[in-house]
């Protein structure tokens, strides 16, 4: 939505960010891994649990940067509009399992990927969340299991390399994809 119906808080483009509170509005604040830590968004699995993006052009459903051990499990994201269900940018052992990723509008850029994983960096645009610090981080032992991809350009993928960093470890394993989605190379 672009409205909160009160001064106290502004829209955001996300449903969920994985940033501590203190830190969400200071400029820079979070980098490497250093930001939030343990952290279990599990749905009941089975379309039981939906995170519906309505079709808003540029909203995300969750945006996880500079964490620890994340889990996403269990979740059904619907009709995406030109961003990402799920932006990871320099997280640690984390996990994305059995989560379903059905649609995006038809006016999604084709770099637009369900899942992205991409480095937090000023000159590539990686990552658009004002408290971190760009600090180019990379995504280090992650594991994309079990997940569903449909009616979209790209399921899985990177659109942005920084200089020398390089996502590591991580681990694609049983994700089905329709005739009209593909999984991008990290």
């Amino acid at each position: 939505t672009n409205r909160t119906c009160t001064k106290k808080l502004k829209a955001a483009s996300s449903m969920f960010m994985l940033v501590p509170p203190s830190l969400g509005k200071r400029s820079g604040a979070v980098g490497g891994y250093g930001g939030a830590a343990n952290i279990a968004i599990l749905g009941a699995g089975g379309g039981q649990s939906v995170i519906d993006l309505a079709g808003i052009r540029n909203s995300l459903g969750i945006i996880a940067g500079h964490n620890q051990n994340v889990r996403i499990e269990g979740i059904r994201f619907t009709n995406m509009n030109n961003n990402h269900f799920i932006e990871m940018d320099a997280n640690l052992n984390s996990v994305i399992r059995d989560n379903e990723f059905l649609g995006a509008a038809g006016s999604t850029r084709r770099s637009a990927e369900a899942v992205n994983l991409d480095t937090p960096d000023r000159l590539t645009d990686g990552f658009g969340s004002k408290w971190s610090n760009l600090d180019t981080t990379a995504n280090q032992n992650i594991l994309v299991e079990g997940n569903v991809f449909a009616n979209m350009v790209r399921g899985l993928g990177t659109h942005n390399s920084s200089g020398g960093q390089y996502h590591t470890g991580i681990a694609v394993v049983g994700n089905p994809c329709n005739t009209n989605c593909m999984i991008a190379a990290l």
